[in-house]
């Protein structure tokens, strides 16, 4: 999985490395900057193809108080993202949607979910 950034937008790209032909993407224009613990989802999708099966990734925004989230999948598994320069992204097998996005502080301190609007 790949984002390109700047100030004002991002695209995502999720390709196999099995299959060429699997791939995925999205472009999406940013609102203002996630403040304090907040977390703002720009991006879910989901694709197939015959090689790879389905697969599912989500990406966003943090406030500058978050170092870690974790997203808990509606069949129950969590997933940790890698988050780095306000950003966060992950990706995993299936299509099991994101139920929840827990941002944790830099002391693993759970913070409140807060989900900043677009």
């Amino acid at each position: 999985m790949v984002l390109l950034v700047d100030q004002s937008w991002t695209a995502a790209c999720v390709w196999s490395d099995v299959d060429q032909s699997s791939v995925a993407g999205s472009i999406e224009e940013l609102g203002p900057s996630p403040t304090g613990g907040d977390v703002t989802i720009t991006t879910q999708l989901s694709t197939w193809s015959d090689v790879d099966g389905a697969w599912t990734a989500i990406h966003g925004r943090v406030g500058p108080d978050v170092a870690e989230v974790v997203v808990t999948r509606d069949s129950g598994e969590p997933v940790t993202a890698t988050v780095d320069g306000g950003r966060f992204a992950a990706w995993w097998p299936g299509n099991a949607a994101a139920a929840s996005v827990a941002p944790y502080g830099v002391d693993g301190t759970a913070l409140p979910v807060a989900l900043a609007g677009r």
